[in-house]
């Protein structure tokens, strides 16, 4: 109990860190003015852009008739009304409205409360959504079937009313955000990128607007989009395109275009854009990041900004270092202290292990580790996944053999991996039943498991970031420190201590994985004999297990891993760590070690795959690893005492 306790205190102090900076930035907010729109501009002067803040935040979820109930629309809106609040803004809040109630909060919002020309305002409404002849509308809990025409037009409000009541205010900057999916004619018919740095132009009168999706298209009711706003708003990820600590609506809505596109596979696209006036699509509506202060930093601000807008929301203690390096004195230096103090705590000081000690000495091949005659086993709570204990040893990592250049390249140079200490390892993939214990416990939607099977088949399209949530939520539970396996763990568990291509031999067999049967794909590879017994995923055991005693460490599904994705071992390190420095783009003149990682490794291969993809050395890197795709699935580490 010990570590819940430390970890409910780490989680309180950061928390109250986060309250504080984000109170910190009050209603009023000044801004520095740059002579030109281009990085490196002087600045000519600072101006108070907003002296009052309002936001009206409305949520339905009790829908009746033909509309369907919402599961999460007024738990939103809730938690965005907290997150303005915080950020100094006066906001109305209304939930599950009528037409009646719809109207009259956006007219007495609008006309009463944005006659002040100093203010700015801000819309959030979550709730259904509905396209018709290119008018977007927005429906109320009471609002009858679209098939009554003009019924449902008279009770939904349209965003062309919505567009005539943002042209009566007399705000200075207003921005609207719908959590539904329609497209309306109010918005202009482009985008344009967001200037470099905010200039006497970004002080002009605008009316902005964003939806979660587009017409036609089904927005999914999970709270993601609620999420990437408020992690955008907060400076917890990388929207502010220029870094300057000021995050524009249209640096917004181009990030969550992004983001919300991936995560969906292409099947929800947000839009994004300024009213159809002249006179009113200027400006750009700024949120104030917490921590960013309106009056000159010592040093270099600019510079020192970018610094910590790249570092903010990493996961990698390295990068807050480099910050304090940097800027022991900094702005931001007492949250880089208290981040790189939890980071530690929770996955440095639980790596970290019992007080080093020589291993024993032990062979390289054919064998490596100290083999315990039958694998132990052990469950930290009920519905915990089975953890196999794994020796430490040593082992050579990579592609020994050469397997054709696609396959081999990837995972050379070969080299020597010494595993340290022992760790646990889950026995299966994680299962249905194990992983719907925690979406039911935390409120996330059951993962559909698309006919494959659920039980004790793997559970399967989960995205990354839930992966990870999963292993936090099992630590929380049992006290123990859960994670994903890094590479170099993951391939000293499948390999078993062989060097073959496959723990049982080099060449694939069905009869001892779930591969692609009859799959050729576009690659070549050994292939397996047609007549599968599992043309999708298969219950978990239902193949043999390998030396450790670990089932499915190939095909089924493929399995995450902490690492980055490079395309080769060069600069890995040369332990059983993860890499998490994210490649160098083609585009960089040179190495920034403040990138965060997109593209993270798979290993595995999976039912879907040839099953050259499913060797031991064999990896991948897909930057799907948001969006949850059909063939990803997971397997855990567990730190020993």
């Amino acid at each position: 109990m010990k570590i819940v306790r430390s970890y409910a205190i780490w989680a309180k102090l950061l928390s109250l860190a986060a309250i504080l900076a984000a109170n910190s930035v009050s209603a009023e907010i000044k801004i520095p003015l740059r002579t030109e729109e281009r990085a490196g501009a002087p600045v000519a002067e600072t101006v108070s852009l907003y002296k009052k803040s309002y936001a009206l935040v409305i949520g339905n979820d009790a829908y009746t008739g033909p509309w369907p109930r919402l599961s999460n629309a007024v738990k939103d809106a809730r938690l965005v009304k907290e997150a303005l609040e915080a950020k100094g803004f006066e906001v109305t809040y209304r939930t599950n409205v009528t037409s009646r109630e719809l109207v009259d909060a956006f007219e007495a919002f609008f006309l009463e409360i944005g006659e002040d020309p100093d203010a700015r305002l801000f819309v959030w409404y979550a709730g259904h959504g509905y396209s018709e002849r290119g008018e977007g509308y927005l429906v109320p809990i009471d609002a009858p079937d679209t098939s009554e025409g003009g019924r449902f037009r008279r009770k939904a409000l349209s965003l062309r009313r919505m567009g005539e009541y943002a042209r009566d205010a007399l705000a200075l900057h207003i921005f609207a955000v719908f959590d539904s999916c329609f497209a309306g004619t109010i918005f202009n018919v482009g985008r344009d990128k967001p200037p470099p740095v905010i200039t006497r132009a970004t002080t002009r009168p605008v009316r902005q607007f964003l939806t979660s999706g587009d017409a036609g298209q089904a927005v999914s009711d999970d709270g993601i989009f609620r999420k990437l706003f408020l992690r955008a708003i907060a400076g917890e990820v990388r929207a502010d395109a220029n870094s300057d600590g000021f995050l524009s609506a249209s640096e917004l809505g181009l990030f969550l275009s992004g983001e919300i596109t991936n995560y969906s596979n292409g099947t929800q696209t947000p839009r994004s854009g300024k009213l159809n006036d002249p006179e009113l699509n200027q400006g750009d509506f700024i949120f104030q990041l917490a921590g960013n202060r309106s009056t000159p930093l010592a040093g270099n601000p600019d510079k020192e900004n970018l610094f910590w807008q790249s570092v903010q929301g990493s996961g990698n203690s390295a990068m807050y270092e480099a910050y304090l390096s940097q800027y022991p004195s900094g702005a931001f230096a007492a949250l880089a202290r208290l981040k790189i103090t939890e980071l530690q705590k929770f996955q440095q000081v639980s790596r970290a292990k019992p007080p080093k000690v020589t291993p024993p000495s032990l062979p390289v091949t054919p064998v490596v580790g100290v083999f315990p005659p039958k694998a132990e086993s052990f469950k930290d709570c009920p519905n915990c996944p089975e953890m196999i204990r794994i020796p430490a040893g040593k082992f050579r990592m990579g592609h020994i053999q050469d397997v054709g250049a696609v396959y081999t390249k990837p995972a050379r140079p070969v080299r020597e991996i010494r595993i340290e200490f022992p760790f646990a390892i889950s026995r299966y993939e994680v299962t249905f039943n194990e992983y719907d214990k925690f979406t039911d416990a935390t409120g996330r939607p059951r993962l559909a498991d698309k006919t494959w099977g659920r039980g004790r088949h793997p559970a399967l399209r989960m995205p990354r970031a839930d992966a990870v949530a999963y292993t936090k939520w099992l630590s929380e539970k049992t006290g123990k420190f859960y994670r994903l396996p890094t590479e170099a763990e993951w391939e000293y568990a499948a390999r078993g201590g062989r060097e073959t291509n496959f723990w049982w031999g080099d060449a694939a067999d069905p009869n001892h994985a779930n591969f692609g049967a009859g799959v050729t794909g576009w690659l070549p590879a050994p292939l397996v004999k047609e007549g599968d017994k599992y043309p999708n995923t298969s219950p978990v055991g239902a193949f043999p297990p390998n030396p450790f005693g670990l089932y499915d460490m190939h095909g089924n599904l493929w399995e995450f891993v902490e690492d980055c994705y490079h395309d080769g071992y060069a600069g890995a390190p040369d332990d059983s760590s993860a890499r998490l420095d994210a490649p160098k783009s083609e585009l960089d003149e040179e190495d920034d070690p403040t990138r965060e990682c997109e593209i993270f490794a798979l290993r595995g291969g999976s039912a879907g795959y040839v099953p050259s993809y499913g060797m031991s050395a064999a990896r991948i890197g897909l930057n799907w690893a948001a969006a949850g795709f059909l063939h990803f699935g997971i397997r855990l580490v567990r730190d020993l005492d």
